[in-house]
């Protein structure tokens, strides 16, 4: 945790799951628009699995950002990995 001009930066931990399924579903709520009951229930189930899995293995690194007790942004990061290519040997 750091505080910066009042603001405070917390990564995410599995505590954190379910404030990460909520702002991802407001963030592509708002990029997509409003998605319909059959396309939100798998969509959560599959993101919570995603994120149990990711955020302990490092990767998926989220930061919330409050202000008191109001987030005031998000920010999340995966981490891959890939096999090398000619232009890139190690991936």
């Amino acid at each position: 945790m750091r505080t910066i001009n009042n603001i405070t930066y917390i990564r995410a931990t599995e505590k954190d799951i379910q404030t990460c399924i909520d702002l991802r579903i407001i963030f592509l709520s708002e990029y997509w628009g409003e998605q319909s009951k059959e396309v939100l229930d798998p969509f959560k189930h599959h993101l919570k699995k995603y994120l149990e899995y990711a955020i302990p293995e490092n990767k998926y690194i989220c930061w919330i950002a409050k202000s008191k007790n109001t987030i005031a942004g998000v920010g999340g990061m995966t981490i891959r990995e890939q096999p090398g290519s000619f232009k890139n040997p190690t991936g």
